[in-house]
């Protein structure tokens, strides 16, 4: 349709840069009419005034802007720019439709957030789980302990969730990919368990002789044990420890959480015994020493028995009930199992050099020696365990050895009698 140039209704005004340069007001005839390729008609350009222009060319930018943001939100959201508060959300809900979703014919399908949020959750895990190299507890340096366990404890309750529906078709990839995700996870909270064990170590031997040396006296230790609130290792690693232990039990890990502390914590009463210089000899070897060697070793036996018994026991002690921090009996029982395989070593010692077949008069003041540290060491044993089929057990470990060493220092008197009745009889 044409516009008719004398309607005033439709008034053609010329607009700025359609003037002459050279200051000519006269304006520049019209455009003829041209065709609209979309619309296929005849169209006429009807100007408009500067205001009008300015509207459409402010509009223009507008809209270009706001189609740019829409891009860039798409980007954003392909990118997965996901917070973690926002994925723990969606996780719970997740749990909570599902926990709802109880009829086996339901049909209803898996929410639309869902793959976006295992994507966020797969990539945050592989980023907690990226390996430091040379043993080194990634935990120790970042202070992300708590975000990467409400993770594994979000996973851990959608994988609970998740089980009644493993059959299902629809569920069925779900599950197995919540499955993978807890399961990697779970196995660097089992290295980084194991790594923090290693790196927990408790004061220097120099101290602990210091320290052992003003407690003495019975009362003296009693109160140590009683009253003493620190055992000497990493608040700060323990407390890691302790976190990682209950997120591994709650999570069905409790076997492998036992497994990694009893192993890695008598590889370091193992490496404890070194400092000693205790070693565990076989009574064949025990045997064939020479008595000056094996004086020496009742030595080490003697100081590293008293050590355990009066530090390093009480210590395990409080290091097991603080990382097993509302788990008790776990505890009691590590600490029980820890125990008394390291003093079984210890009384292996003893009960091999009771049984040597070379004794001399020389050799009864070691073995009273020995016979007094078995027997001031057992009430001290004894207060570690509130159980009392456990310190009974031990109680029973500890006579039999120091009833073995009393039988060969009688023995020893017999021999010295003897010996003292022939010497008399030569000088009579």
């Amino acid at each position: 349709m044409e516009s008719d140039p004398s309607d005033k209704s439709n008034p053609i005004t010329p607009r700025k840069h359609d003037l002459k340069e050279d200051g000519d007001s006269s304006p520049v005839p019209p455009r003829s009419p041209e065709a609209d390729p979309q619309e296929g008609q005849v169209t006429g350009h009807v100007e408009r005034n500067d205001e009008d222009e300015g509207k459409k060319d402010q509009e223009t930018i507008d809209t270009s802007e706001i189609a740019e943001e829409e891009v860039d939100d798409g980007d954003v959201d392909r990118k997965l720019c996901y917070s973690l508060e926002k994925a723990l959300e969606d996780i719970d809900k997740l749990a909570t439709i599902l926990s709802s979703t109880s009829d086996e014919n339901d049909s209803s399908e898996i929410p639309e957030y869902v793959g976006k949020l295992m994507d966020f959750v797969e990539a945050k895990v592989a980023e907690y789980c990226t390996d430091l190299g040379e043993g080194k507890a990634k935990w120790s340096q970042e202070p992300e302990v708590n975000s990467f366990l409400e993770i594994v404890d979000r996973l851990s309750k959608l994988a609970t969730v998740l089980e009644p529906f493993k059959c299902r078709e629809k569920f069925g990839s779900l599950n197995n990919r919540v499955g993978s995700i807890q399961q990697r996870a779970l196995s660097f909270l089992e290295d980084e368990f194991r790594v923090l064990l290693d790196e927990c170590q408790p004061i220097d031997l120099e101290k602990e002789e210091s320290v052992k040396s003003k407690q003495e006296s019975t009362e003296e230790s009693d109160q140590s044990i009683d009253e003493g609130d620190s055992f000497g290792y990493p608040n700060d690693i323990v407390s890691i420890l302790n976190k990682i232990a209950k997120e591994m039990v709650s999570c069905g890990y409790e076997s492998e959480c036992c497994q990694v502390y009893i192993v890695t914590r008598r590889n370091s009463f193992e490496e404890l015994f070194n400092k000693f210089g205790f070693e565990n000899i076989s009574i064949d070897d025990v045997q064939k020493m020479q008595w000056e060697a094996l004086e020496r070793e009742i030595v080490k036996w003697i100081r590293t028995f008293k050590q355990c018994a009066s530090v390093h026991f009480h210590r395990e002690l409080r290091l097991a009930e603080a990382v097993f921090a509302g788990y008790p009996s776990i505890a009691t029982h590590l600490f029980y199992n820890l125990t008394r395989s390291m003093l079984i070593q210890i009384l292996n010692f003893s009960e091999a050099v009771a049984m040597s077949s070379k004794r001399s008069a020389e050799k009864l003041f070691k073995f009273l020696d020995m016979y007094e540290t078995l027997r001031d060491t057992t009430p001290t044993m004894d207060r570690y365990f509130k159980d009392e089929d456990g310190a009974n057990q031990l109680r029973s470990e500890i006579n039999t050895a120091r009833s073995r060493i009393g039988e060969a220092i009688v023995s020893m008197f017999s021999d010295l009698e003897n010996s003292i009745k022939s010497d008399s009889d030569l000088i009579d």
